[in-house]
């Protein structure tokens, strides 16, 4: 732009020297005529450099404006973003905090509860239930109930007097009389003596006796050509025949089952 205005000044120079000699008749009109035009070419020129200078400035200006526009416009967002992470780190804290707090407070709550309630270790039918009345206070080790586990083969538990107990062994044969099904009309069921406890126990009317268990060797009744299940609870009596002599009616306990009989 510079190198254009000076050749500008120089033309403008020439054109005044040229015009007292035009006058003078020195040069021709033509030579001066074309350093006129040669001299508003340069003008135009120049003025032509300059609109597209400014409109180039301006560009310029505007797209530096833009562009710190943009700048501004990502910090922003940056720092917006910023601070959503850390209001949502913030919530995430308090979240877990809260989750924390409700998880110890569940698991005192399931404790207590846990607490107020005894569960059986197996599935079965109950048999025999110590507690009846709500309130009532339970001892450590005491029997609550007798559970007989279902899936598993029938026994007969019994007790047996102390005086009877020397003769009494395992694998000895039992007749057994079954309550529900008359003896007479049903026959006797026969069984087998599995175990027999170690140590004896009171009993209000018989006085020391010792428990025992008996294996039923047939589960069932026969009635109009139909097989009838024995069920856990059925009571019974049986006869144990010694070589002394025969144990007849023997205080029989409710029928349980034969393995995992279960105390809570």
């Amino acid at each position: 732009m510079a190198q254009l205005e000076e050749d500008a000044n120089a033309q403008k120079q020439r054109m005044e020297r040229l015009q007292p000699l035009s006058l003078a008749g020195a040069i021709s009109t033509d030579r001066l005529f074309e350093a006129e035009q040669m001299l508003r070419d340069r003008q135009r020129t120049i003025t032509e450099s300059q609109s597209n200078l400014n409109r180039a400035l301006a560009e310029a200006q505007r797209l530096q404006v833009e562009l710190n526009q943009k700048k501004a416009n990502a910090e922003q967002v940056q720092l917006e973003s910023q601070q959503q992470i850390q209001e949502l780190e913030v919530k995430l804290t308090t979240l877990n905090s809260k989750y924390n707090e409700t998880q110890v407070i569940l698991e005192a709550a399931q404790a207590k509860l846990q607490q107020r309630y005894l569960y059986a270790p197996v599935s079965g039918v109950v048999l025999t239930l110590n507690v009846h009345r709500e309130g009532e206070v339970v001892q450590p080790g005491q029997v609550i109930a007798e559970i007989a586990p279902i899936g598993r083969p029938l026994v007969l538990s019994t007790i047996l007097p102390s005086q009877e107990a020397g003769f009494v062994k395992p694998g000895m044969p039992v007749q057994i009389k079954h309550d529900a099904y008359p003896f007479q009309e049903y026959g006797m069921i026969p069984g087998r003596i599995t175990s027999v406890s170690p140590d004896s126990k009171p009993n209000e009317r018989l006085g020391q006796v010792y428990q025992v268990e008996i294996e039923l060797i047939r589960h069932h009744i026969t009635s109009k050509g139909q097989p009838i299940q024995f069920k856990p609870g059925q009571t019974a009596t049986g006869e144990i025949v010694t070589r002394r002599r025969r144990i007849a009616d023997l205080l029989l306990d409710p029928l349980k089952k034969l393995q995992g009989n279960a105390g809570l």
